[in-house]
């Protein structure tokens, strides 16, 4: 799904919070963003209290300046209006397939090395009989045109 957005999206080493919440990424193709994006600035914000990493760090400072993006102050509340469930799932159109994922965030509680202190692997499963046959037949089509 990446491969369809600009590289001063992607970057060299592709960011979940960019790609989702840049305008240019999936901000503007994501059917719920208004509820999608609190959880990102939430995790973006606790992964920069923990690790105060200067790319972190600078891209919040961008992403501030984004349409749809509350001031940083904000990023770590909970409002009244926001859904609070136990798992979020995100909506999103890709290309002309809509699609619906759910998510797990994990990271290294006790990394033993300090490069591994800031590795945080976000993993995503399709919520819906859907996506996944949509993904399915999407991983075919590149099989057959790779061979």
């Amino acid at each position: 799904m990446a491969a369809e957005l600009p590289g001063h999206v992607t970057g060299p080493v592709p960011n979940l919070f960019r790609i989702a919440l840049h305008p240019d990424g999936f901000a503007g193709r994501s059917r719920n963003f208004a509820d999608w994006s609190p959880y990102l600035l939430r995790n973006l914000e606790r992964t920069l209290v923990r690790h105060g990493s200067p790319a972190l760090r600078q891209l919040a400072e961008e992403a501030e300046g984004w349409p749809g993006i509350p001031p940083r102050r904000f990023w770590s509340r909970v409002t009244d209006d926001e859904i609070t469930e136990a798992v979020m799932t995100w909506h999103v159109t890709a290309g002309t397939r809509e699609l619906s994922f759910f998510t797990v965030m994990s990271t290294l509680g006790t990394p033993l090395d300090i490069t591994l202190a800031e590795l945080a692997i976000e993993m995503f499963f399709p919520a819906d009989a859907a996506t996944e046959e949509s993904l399915r037949s999407g991983a075919k089509q590149r099989t057959v045109r790779d061979k």
